[in-house]
Order: structure tokens, then C-alpha cells, then sequence
């Protein structure tokens, strides 16, 4: 009688892949068997570079009064979804102070030639990343050094009483800067544009408070410390059109000096109305001095 083998159980290699692929999904995958799959922005392909005429602080002076501005940390900040550049970054190779020791009003500021390199953004799908969609179409970067000289100037403002109408860009001719060195030819049509008015609503960044200065003489010295944002948007032609990108021109003095960013002397005698410029961390403490970067309403005293 032949004596039959019993034949290999083959099913074991499938049922070992099944369990593997089980654990894999209820371990790996999560409860549900699947990985959250979410729409994460990354930095696409460069556009262009361009030559543009931008500003390296910004600062209101308050009607009659004095702002200085210190520069220990600077660059511009741009967002869309989870992509930022423009990390502050040291000034070289010292810190950069600018003031004005005029009594008078306007923006005081200051400007050079900077190359901008523009890239469009992209939303990619990323299994369990956190969902942070692109925001914005585009980005833009500076480059940290200047192009070309600078040059400190303030920005006359339609009514120096108050800092609701000041303009938001500045053409002013950059030809030498004030360096005695002919720059490179601007992008035409490239501008940034800032935001250092006065907001009578608290719609924006934060309530208007009151700091009442009538019967008293002298100056009140004010001091915003830290970081300061001004929001800005850089704008550049592209075949018959324009794009853009939103952000804030961003410095700070910590490092140096008193840290003080900037620092406001207003006048006394005057009932002043000051809103915040751009988002801060730092809150209107009008008895220590400190705020944030501000701009101001001049009011007269009750008779």
C-alpha cells in the first residue's frame, strides 16, 4: 500500500500577510483604518526677481513731536498656510539707528533698492500632517542686504493732526539714494505697500485708547519694545497684470541699546488718541510708557 505524505498547509504565508496588514492599519493607520489626508501649502517654482524701492522701518511721529527708530533684528515676514520666510535676522554689522531730532509730523522711515524674488505656492496632499492650506498664491522674498544706499526721510501725511489719512506708498526718486552711487534701474510698476494710519475702531488690531497730556508742558516719552509688524504688501507686474504678496516689514531692537524699537516723545498740552499699528504682543500701558507700535490723533483740550 503506498503511504500518502500529508500535504504542506500553503495558507500560512496569507493569513500571516493579513494579520501584518490588520496590526498595520489599526496601529499605524489610526482607529479607522486610514491616515488623515490634508492639503499642507509648500513654496513652488521662483517667478521672477525684481528691483523695488522699500521701506527698511516705518514710524509716526506724532504732530509736534520727536520718533526714533532702532534696528537690531530685521527682514520681511511672509505667510501663506504653513510656509513662512523671512525670519528676523541680525543687522550687519551693527545696529541701525534712525531719528529724527526736528519737532514736526509725517512718517519718519527709511528707504533703499531690494531685490524681491517672487514663488508661487502650491497645495500638496500629505497623509497625517496637520491641515494648513495655502492662504495666499504667492510669496515673496527679500534679499537680506540692500541692492542700493538708503536713504532716512520723513513722509509728509495730508493732516498732521492725525495719522487716519497717511498715504501708503512712496515713489520718492531713488536714482542715487542720497549715496552719491547710481543704483540699479527700478522694476516699473513694483511698489510695496504699508499701513501706519490711525484706526478710530478697534476693527483692526486693537481699541484706540485716550492718553490725556492737557495742562502739563514738555514731551511724554512712550516706547514700543520688541518686534514690530507693519503690515505690507509687495506688488509686481506680470504679463499685463499684477501679483502680490502680503506680509509685515518686521524689526526689533532687543540685543541693544534699551530695546527700544521705537521711541515716541509727544507733546504735551494736547489730548492724544493712540491705535495700534499691526499686530503686537505688547498692549497700551500708558503708565510704564510702554506700547506698541502706534498711530495717533491729536485732540484739543476742553475749554
Amino acid at each position: 500500500m503506498t503511504h500518502l505524505e500529508p500535504r504542506p498547509n500553503r495558507r500560512w504565508p496569507a493569513v500571516f500577510v493579513g494579520i501584518v496588514v490588520a496590526l498595520f492599519l489599526v496601529f499605524s493607520l489610526g482607529p479607522k483604518g486610514f491616515l488623515t489626508r490634508s492639503q499642507v501649502c509648500q513654496l513652488g517654482s521662483s517667478i521672477g526677481t525684481y528691483t523695488i524701492l522699500t521701506p527698511n522701518d516705518l514710524a509716526n511721529i506724532p504732530d509736534g513731536g520727536y520718533a526714533s527708530i532702532t534696528t537690531y533684528g530685521w527682514n520681511y515676514t511672509m505667510v501663506s498656510g504653513g510656509v513662512t520666510v523671512g525670519p528676523l535676522k541680525p543687522m550687519p554689522p551693527f545696529a541701525i539707528t534712525v531719528s529724527h531730532t526736528v519737532p514736526t509730523s509725517g512718517i519718519l522711515s527709511d528707504w533703499a533698492d531690494f531685490n524681491w524674488t517672487f514663488y508661487r505656492t502650491q497645495n500638496t496632499t500629505v497623509a497625517g500632517a496637520a491641515s494648513a492650506p495655502c492662504t495666499q498664491p504667492f510669496l515673496a522674498q527679500v534679499q537680506f542686504y540692500g541692492v542700493c544706499g538708503g536713504v532716512g526721510m520723513v513722509i509728509s501725511i495730508s493732516n498732521n493732526s492725525t495719522d487716519a489719512s497717511d498715504p501708503h506708498t512712496w515713489s520718492g526718486n531713488s536714482q542715487y539714494n542720497g549715496t552719491g552711487v547710481e543704483c540699479p534701474t527700478l522694476t516699473p510698476g513694483a511698489y510695496v505697500w504699508f499701513n501706519t494710519s490711525f484706526d478710530p475702531s478697534d476693527s483692526s488690531w486693537g481699541k484706540p485708547v485716550d492718553l490725556n497730556l492737557c495742562n502739563q508742558s514738555g514731551y511724554y516719552p512712550l516706547e514700543a519694545d520688541g518686534q514690530v509688524q507693519i503690515p505690507v504688501r509687495v506688488v509686481v507686474p506680470l504679463g499685463g497684470t499684477v501679483i502680490s504678496s502680503v506680509g509685515y516689514l518686521t524689526w526689533s531692537a532687543f540685543g541693544y541699546s534699551h530695546n527700544q524699537s521705537i521711541l515716541y516723545d509727544l507733546p504735551m498740552g494736547w489730548n492724544w488718541l493712540l491705535s495700534p499699528v499691526g499686530p503686537s504682543s505688547q498692549s497700551f500701558d500708558l503708565g510704564s510708557g510702554h506700547v506698541p507700535a502706534a498711530g495717533f490723533e491729536r485732540l484739543a483740550c476742553a475749554a
